[in-house]
């Protein structure tokens, strides 16, 4: 947003006398096209922010439901179980 609005100030301050020739020339297709780009754009930073936020709040619940006192039971439990010689090797009956 802030790249856009800095485009458009230049453009406003700099090549002033260009786009007033430019603005008589615009016609209705052209316009809707720019309008429909600007939304579509504006579209998906709007879903890109809402799935960070919705990452965000997941990760969010799974650590609070982490907090339960039955689940700081069970990791009390598996840290203070004995250590494992080959802990990875696994041996089929």
């Amino acid at each position: 947003m802030l790249v856009s609005f800095s485009i458009i100030l230049s453009l406003v301050f700099f090549y002033y006398e260009q786009l007033v020739k430019l603005t008589t020339n615009i016609d209705l297709a052209l316009l809707v096209g720019f309008a429909a780009i600007a939304s579509g754009v504006s579209g998906v930073m709007m879903t890109l922010s809402s799935n960070k936020v919705a990452n965000f709040e997941a990760i969010r619940e799974y650590f609070q439901q982490g907090d339960a006192t039955h689940m700081m039971l069970n990791r009390q439990a598996i840290c203070q179980l004995p250590p494992l010689q080959n802990a990875l090797a696994f041996k089929w009956g």
